[in-house]
């Protein structure tokens, strides 16, 4: 699917150039995150595994981010990850299985390097209803 981007370039003479995204690599546009001049976001897709696009704005290619392999190899919804920068590293949030109660926040400590990942917080409440 066509996508159109706007390149600055010099003097104020930007235009509009196509570039080619796949069909399901798009998602909701609130949960973008920009990390060395990169831009990330969740796909929702149950097509696409690895599920964190992103946009290089230098060279205005799309690729895909793997995840942690824990989260590639288990069964989980997407609309239940987040996407955010936590201490100058890539992080996603995951609230398994839509667990009010239970959340967990992966970081990416090497840029670009699955095995990097750490689950850096579990959080668990033990609230209990009466």
């Amino acid at each position: 699917m066509p996508t159109l981007v706007y390149t600055l370039g010099v003097n104020g003479n930007g235009v509009w150039k196509r570039v080619n995204v796949g069909d399901d690599v798009h998602s909701d546009t609130t949960t973008n995150v920009f990390l060395n001049g990169i831009i990330h976001w969740v796909v929702i897709s149950p097509y696409v595994t690895q599920f964190i696009c992103s946009f290089d704005v230098e060279d205005e290619c799309f690729r895909m981010v793997s995840p942690p392999l824990e989260m590639e190899q288990s069964m989980w919804l997407k609309w239940g990850i987040h996407i955010r920068v936590l201490g100058g590293c890539l992080a996603i949030g995951e609230d398994p299985s839509n667990n009010r109660w239970c959340f967990h926040i992966w970081v990416m400590k090497d840029y670009g390097v699955q095995a990097s990942w750490t689950k850096a917080y579990n959080i668990e409440s033990k609230w209990t209803q009466y």
